[in-house]
């Protein structure tokens, strides 16, 4: 049986059966801090962000897909967690697959709710490794972009399930405040093109190595095959983008005039 999830009423039928209530105040669903919205590919649940300093410490390593989104005019900081319709409106999702959630879409909002709360739904474990492991096609965890050439690795544990790819190993000690707010920049820009990645800092503050990472942690085990194949290919449409730029911007040994201005004003309005 097959659900069409970009049907409007469809959708807010499932939504509902959810829990979700159609939001009295702009558009979507909510339910318990909860906001959901679709267009013609996408569910996303957004939930407000509890830091809004340092949006790109921290939250690595988190279960789930929930990610910090900085919109391009207002500067509003949410989190985000996207799910590919495709994927959870596939025939072969609602044959059963020995899960008490026989709805993928109820599934994988119950799965979103928990990870907000950094936990995983009440007894999920990771898939076998080797299982796993045969989603991923030859030289699917190798990026390479010019000279520069990146691995990424399965993270496969009991209580985890994620892809990482370093793009940068070290942010250079040194680099100056102006450069730094450019790496954020590319890594905000990546954060806002590519739905289901996150990127980050990770280890020390005065080095840091520069990651992005997609988390299934908890994922519904009857989406997984789909949601892994979707997050692997965004997650390296994400490193090959910013492989480039990050790279020279954190070598100190590269310099650029143009990384070191202030940022010029903008202009007042009518002048």
């Amino acid at each position: 049986m097959e659900l069409n999830l970009r049907s409007p009423r469809a959708l807010e039928a499932s939504l509902e059966a959810s829990g979700f209530r159609r939001a009295r105040r702009g558009t979507g669903y909510r339910q318990n801090g909860l906001r959901v919205t679709s267009d013609h590919a996408w569910l996303t649940v957004e939930a407000k962000a509890e830091n809004t300093a340092g949006l790109f410490d921290g939250q690595l390593g988190k279960p789930g897909l929930w990610k910090t989104v900085i919109e391009r005019k207002s500067g509003r900081v949410r989190r985000e967690f996207h799910l590919p319709l495709s994927v959870m409106a596939g025939g072969e999702l609602w044959a059963g697959d020995g899960e008490e959630e026989a709805d993928p879409l109820h599934a994988c909002l119950s799965w979103a709710a928990a990870t907000a709360r950094g936990e995983l739904p009440d007894g999920w474990t990771s898939p076998p490794r080797q299982q796993v492991e045969a989603w991923i096609p030859h030289r699917g965890l190798l990026i390479q972009t010019g000279p520069l050439l990146q691995q990424g690795s399965l993270v496969h544990a009991a209580s985890r399930l994620a892809l990482e790819f370093r793009i940068v190993n070290e942010v250079q000690e040194g680099v100056s405040p102006r450069r730094r707010e450019w790496i954020e920049k590319v890594l905000a820009e990546a954060e806002n093109r590519w739905r289901m990645v996150r990127v980050g800092l990770d280890g020390a503050k005065d080095r840091p190595a520069i990651q992005a990472e997609v988390d299934f942690s908890g994922a519904p085990h009857g989406v997984l095959e789909g949601l892994f194949k979707a997050g692997l290919d965004a997650v390296r449409c994400v490193v090959s983008w910013s492989l480039w730029p990050l790279a020279f911007l954190c070598d100190t040994r590269v310099s650029c005039r143009a990384w070191e201005a202030p940022e010029r004003a903008r202009p007042a309005e009518g002048g």
